[in-house]
């Protein structure tokens, strides 16, 4: 139930992200890249599904992000938040690239998303982390740090107004 009102969220505060202009931050510099560039242009976030990306693309579904522009990351970071609260997806590491993006592009995207795009962040890493989908001490590797500082940043953001977001729950269970 907490899933499928967290996933609806997300379908609603990210529907009106503007597409990048480029996808890939080393166009044609590497494999990986150009897999990026091939796959993701002119797609919307919205048509991208882990069932696809598996058949469809490439490369490796986790590295996706990394080789992504800030821009074009935090436009297709909501499939990718909506790909790892999937069993399925989880199992491929989604999770752990989306946090590693989160901490590397957080200065982009404080700036760029909305105070209720960031707010729907924030619970995403709460959910994810309070989820049987995911076991935090299971992070490794070199997104450990990464997840520190998602949560780090997404905790000092301001509660929005309660008249501007009257129906924002501000517990994962609530």
């Amino acid at each position: 139930m907490i899933a499928q009102r967290l996933i609806q969220i997300i379908k609603t505060s990210y529907k009106s992200l503007d597409r990048p202009n480029f996808v890939s931050y080393s166009r044609g510099e590497s494999d990986e890249a150009a897999y990026v560039e091939e796959y993701f242009r002119g797609k919307i976030w919205q048509d991208i599904s882990f069932e696809k990306l598996r058949h469809d693309y490439s490369g490796p579904e986790q590295s996706c992000l990394c080789f992504m522009t800030s821009e074009a990351g935090s436009y297709y970071l909501p499939s990718f938040m909506l790909m790892s609260m999937d069993k399925e997806g989880k199992n491929h590491n989604i999770y752990p690239s989306a946090l590693e993006f989160i901490g590397q592009n957080y200065v982009y995207l404080l700036e760029s998303y909305s105070t209720d795009q960031l707010l729907t962040l924030m619970r995403y890493v709460e959910y994810m982390k309070l989820s049987e989908l995911v076991e935090v001490e299971n992070i490794g590797g070199d997104v450990g740090p990464y997840y520190a500082i998602a949560v780090e940043v997404l905790q000092k953001l301001p509660k929005p107004n309660i008249h501007k977001y009257p129906n924002w729950d501000y517990t994962i269970d609530g």
